[in-house]
């Protein structure tokens, strides 16, 4: 039975092939892998469970950046970390709309991520309404200040992601993946200096 599930996924990967192709494809200016970078890191921080890779590769192709970029940084909410940034922006969040305690927040959604590791990548929606499940006592306050800290998440990524793009066409010509690991993790640095400066 297992087999035949692999074997279905890798014949969907190859019929799949030229929409990976296509998705892949970098767009290397400068601006471009900085916009990824940023919108990648804004939409990580939404609500948007499940669909966060779709909203990446559709925003960034829309705005014509980076989509490898964006969907690259849009993991950094994945299985490991969104107990600790969802339960650090539900915390921003009850300062404008009160809701259930910070603990008992973190607990949910740490039983939400022991749910999520049972789901297939591709169930998209199951994941997000299992996200839904967490009740909209939860969820307002979680949604309330996101964009604000998302906006603050993309400009200090965009800054640290031009930064570190021109140093690479300066220095070798171009990008590689290692540039943009790299870049990836510096807009990151930046977003929580950013952070941590707001907060102080």
């Amino acid at each position: 039975m297992a087999d035949n599930k692999k074997k279905s996924y890798i014949k969907l990967l190859i019929r799949l092939r030229p929409v990976l192709k296509w998705l892949f494809t970098l767009r290397g200016s400068s601006k471009a892998i900085a916009g990824g970078l940023s919108l990648g890191m804004f939409i990580a921080f939404t609500p948007t469970i499940g669909f966060q890779v779709i909203l990446a590769a559709l925003f960034a192709t829309i705005f014509n950046l980076n989509r490898p970029a964006a969907i690259l940084t849009v993991w950094i909410t994945n299985p490991v970390t969104i107990p600790v940034i969802f339960t650090f922006n539900y915390w921003v969040g009850i300062m404008i709309f009160p809701g259930p305690p910070v603990s008992d927040v973190a607990s949910r959604l740490l039983e939400f991520v022991k749910q999520m590791a049972s789901f297939d990548i591709w169930q998209v929606l199951d994941q997000f309404t299992a996200f839904m499940h967490l009740g909209k006592e939860v969820l307002i306050p979680l949604a309330t200040l996101n964009p604000f800290l998302g906006s603050i998440a993309l400009l200090a990524s965009f800054a640290g992601a031009f930064v570190m793009s021109m140093i690479a066409y300066r220095q070798i010509g171009g990008q590689t993946g290692d540039v943009l690991g790299s870049v990836q993790q510096i807009s990151e640095l930046f977003f929580l200096i950013a952070m941590a400066t707001t907060l102080s």
